[in-house]
């Protein structure tokens, strides 16, 4: 496979709805049929602010109907920017994100009105649109990181739209986890699911 890893300009240079729709437009981009690879094989994911864009450019990609993911893949993505970060606080649960949260979402996105958008909040309460349709999923939370009960309601809302590949939450771990020193025993096992999850995506029905 061809691994295409995506810049954007972050927050606040561009700020919601610029880098997901950047992600959008490298979507279609890749799918190219000009491209040096199979651009109808596609595949999009990322980590934290990137698992975020990865979903909103999947919603885009459903919205308008092309181009066509064949997965995504969400790890550990903040999808409900409704609730600031300090309400996201509970026992045990890491603190860095409560005390980094607030500067991040209002470079990102200033306005409180618009983390409404499904393209920023797709777990919050506002966004009820049916998901059916919408490109397969494997979602991992951890346990220990404040974003992982909108991780899981989105799961719920993927599972819903029978959408969800899996969701993998994993104890005793927090945000970031594969980065910040998780591990082999517990790193491991997730990027063998991901790449099991992209050779079922792209190879089912093929010899």
């Amino acid at each position: 496979m061809t691994v295409v890893n995506v810049d954007y300009i972050p927050a606040p240079q561009s700020r919601f709805p610029g880098p997901v729709e950047q992600a959008y437009d490298v979507a279609i981009w890749a799918a190219a049929p000009e491209r040096p690879w199979d651009g109808s094989r596609l595949a999009v994911g990322g980590q934290s602010a990137g698992g975020a864009l990865a979903a909103g450019a999947a919603r885009l990609a459903f919205e308008e109907g092309t181009p066509r993911i064949g997965l995504q893949v969400l790890m550990y993505p903040p999808l409900d920017l409704t609730i600031p970060a300090a309400s996201k606080k509970a026992g045990g649960k890491e603190t860095f994100l409560i005390r980094m949260g607030p500067i991040f979402d209002t470079a990102y996105c200033p306005d409180p009105r618009e983390r409404q958008d499904r393209l920023i909040s797709p777990a919050g309460t506002g966004d009820t649109a049916s998901l059916a349709g919408i490109a397969p999923a494997l979602l991992i939370t951890a346990r220990k990181d404040i974003l992982r009960d909108e991780g899981a309601r989105y799961a719920a809302r993927l599972q819903q739209a029978g959408s969800l590949i899996e969701h993998i939450d994993l104890p005793d771990v927090g945000h970031g986890f594969n980065i910040l020193g998780a591990t082999r025993e517990v790193v491991l096992p997730v990027y063998e699911k991901i790449a099991h999850a992209t050779t079922q995506a792209f190879t089912s029905g093929r010899p």
